[in-house]
Parts: C-alpha cells; structure tokens; sequence
C-alpha cells in the first residue's frame, strides 16, 4: 500500500504524518519502549509487517527534528472487506494532544478509501484512556479475549465500528 505524505495540525503543532520505512522501525521500537518500558515488537516484527503488501503503517514526525512521535499500523482484509489497526504507540510525552486519534482517523479513511466495511482493535482491559478514544471515535466493543497479551497474560476487548454507518453519520454532521 502507499500513502502519500501530508501536513497536519495536531495541538497547534504542524506534524508530518508518513508512510514508514524501515529507517523508521528503530524509532518506533523506541516509541514502544518509552510506554512500556520494554518493546512489546521488536524490529523483526516491524520488518515482517512493513513487508507485507495489505499493511500500512504511519509515523508522525516533528517535521524540524525528524523526530518520531507516533506511529499506527493498518491490515487490509479484502476477503472479509475488514481492516484491523495492528499496532499504535504515541510517545507519553505528547499523549493527549489527538495525535493518537488523527493517526486513527487517517487509518479509518484509508480504510474505506479501500472498500472496507468495519475496522477492529484490540486495546488492552487497564486501558482506559484509549478504551475511551476508540469510543469517541465509533468503536464498540465486541468481545473479550482472555490472556491476550503475551507479556502478562491482560485481557483484552476486541473492539470494531462499521464504516459504512460511520460514513453515512460522518456525512450527516
């Protein structure tokens, strides 16, 4: 998949949103690192994604430093017209400020853009914060999966919104 890049305002900041590259990965490791104190991917599993024809992933940059400081990753499913946000990190440092949520916006339209009929996620059970994002954005939750995470065992909800509903309301406002 490609994407094009673009400028964007988020918090009064101008912030550069891209397709990442593989010159890209030690920063998004990074990105993980600073929330989690580990990288729950290591730059393996950003290779092997990035790889892969039906994924996109984003990074948002400080466009005077380069800086990473976000990035969000997207699985095209043409079979089953569902994408998946795979992976999404915002550095703790500039959380809180709707990067997180233009990041998913972005994903969400390209999703369309793409045929897709629904878009899901998995966000862990202790968080609230993104739990309530994804809410604010159309997302139901679906289900819980038990032990999900592998690095503690956390549940997690898996959570979805139609596209087809969110566009028809999207175009109502």
């Amino acid at each position: 998949m490609r994407f094009n890049p673009r400028t964007v305002e988020v918090d009064h900041t101008m912030i550069v949103v891209k397709q990442a590259s593989r010159d890209d990965i030690p920063a998004m490791v990074a990105v993980e690192q600073a929330i989690y104190g580990f990288a729950p991917w290591n730059n393996a599993a950003f290779e092997s994604e990035l790889s892969h024809k039906r994924r996109l992933y984003l990074v948002a940059e400080n466009p005077e430093t380069k800086t990473v400081l976000a990035f969000a990753g997207l699985s095209i499913n043409d079979f089953e017209a569902e994408s998946h946000i795979t992976n999404i990190g915002v550095a703790p440092d500039v959380q809180r400020r709707g990067l997180g949520s233009r990041l998913l916006k972005i994903l969400m339209l390209v999703s369309r853009e793409c045929g897709m009929k629904t878009i899901s996620l998995e966000v862990r059970r202790s968080n609230h914060d993104a739990q309530r994002l994804y809410e604010r954005l159309g997302f139901v939750t679906q289900q819980l999966r038990r032990k999900y995470y592998v690095d503690n065992g956390e549940d997690a909800y898996e959570m979805s919104l139609n596209l087809e509903g969110e566009q028809k309301n999207h175009d109502r406002r």
